[in-house]
């Protein structure tokens, strides 16, 4: 740590969870809990590292969930990760942390991790009085983190999730942790030669079965309009997007076989499937979305093209109707998606099958 920080126990003691310590006098604090998190299809014991000081730069709070190596003992949790908090204090007194962000850690990183990645919070912990927003820190390879500078880090999520059996991502970090072989995906994903821009606080879903909904947050409506004004109407853009804690699920996909699959919420119906880009083709000869690697295609004839350009430069709702087997494609704005996410039941889970059958009839 640095000199100049001491760390002094607040509440707690010594083996006794949660024990709060402070980082910065007067400024940061972090709540260190021990849980049990489920991981690869057991329950492991977790120690989660709970930030108390980003809210005073008017920032979401930091969860950094570490899971314990077999018979380490859990009453002495490792002090590495305070040198992570921070880290991101310093970082968050420069520049905001949203969720999507991917932040280097510098030369060193951590256990062995040169970068982090934040999203939604992917962990409960139990018997946590903590109420304020959070941000759940995900450790990087130095392979995951040029794939998700390349390509967006919802694909590189959605995989780590998928090999790990936890929807969306895998909630704890664990050292010495192997990396993905990105290595196919780079060799053959169509999107390496197709110019790309990353969209913060934007998605896109499946919805129903048989529309592509795009969510745009109202503060880049400006940005992107103008892009889109400039960029030529013959030519593919690719959207990189995020996932949001409505949906319940989205597509995973695997370059060796170009297989595409769908990694769920636990008893989810399939009404939201998140993709981790849209791939716009203006110029077609007929309008339509589908399934295209983990993400969608929408073909834009040249009249829907410029009603879309439009419709981004005005802030407003559009839909266009597939034809020739396409899916609707649906233009939505700010926190009023289509999907809630809040529908609960037997009736919902039973109708989820029919959504894997929908991965053969609109893959392109």
């Amino acid at each position: 740590m640095n000199k100049n920080n001491v760390i002094k126990i607040i509440s707690g003691s010594k083996g006794q969870f949660p024990i709060k310590l402070g980082i910065v006098p007067n400024r940061l604090a972090v709540s260190i809990y021990l849980h049990y998190v489920p991981v690869g299809g057991k329950t492991v014991p977790c120690w989660s590292y709970v930030s108390d000081g980003f809210l005073s730069l008017k920032q979401k709070e930091i969860v950094f969930t570490l899971q314990s190596q077999e018979g380490e003992d859990t009453t002495k949790f490792p002090s590495q990760p305070l040198q992570l908090f921070l880290l991101l204090y310093k970082y968050a007194t420069q520049k905001s942390i949203h969720a999507g962000d991917v932040i280097k850690l510098g030369e060193k990183g951590l256990f062995g991790f040169p970068a982090l990645a934040c999203t939604f919070p992917l962990v409960e912990i139990p018997n946590a009085p903590f109420t304020r927003p959070t941000l759940s820190a995900i450790l990087l390879t130095k392979d995951e983190f040029l794939a998700a500078h390349t390509y967006g880090l919802t694909r590189v999520i959605s995989r780590l999730g998928f090999e790990q059996k936890r929807y969306p991502c895998l909630a704890a970090n664990a050292r010495g942790r192997k990396s993905i072989n990105w290595q196919p995906i780079v060799q053959k994903s169509q999107l390496k030669n197709i110019p790309r821009t990353p969209v913060k606080q934007a998605s896109v879903y499946m919805f129903g079965g048989d529309q592509v909904v795009l969510n745009l947050p109202v503060a880049a409506r400006t940005a992107l309009a103008n892009g889109l004004k400039k960029h030529p109407a013959n030519k593919s853009l690719c959207l990189l997007l995020q996932l949001q804690p409505t949906h319940e699920g989205c597509l995973v996909w695997f370059a060796e076989n170009n297989a595409t699959e769908m990694h769920m919420k636990t008893n989810a119906a399939g009404e939201s499937i998140a993709g981790s880009f849209i791939l716009l083709e203006p110029g077609q000869t007929n309008d339509g979305a589908s399934i295209y690697e983990d993400g969608y295609v929408m073909d834009f004839t040249p009249t829907h093209w410029q009603q879309f350009v439009d419709a981004v430069a005005a802030g407003q709702f559009l839909q266009i109707h597939g034809s020739d087997g396409g899916m609707d494609f649906i233009l939505t704005w700010g926190d009023q998606p289509l999907f809630t996410g809040e529908e609960s039941g037997d009736e919902r889970t039973s109708s989820g099958n029919i959504f894997k059958k929908l991965l053969k009839k609109f893959k392109k």
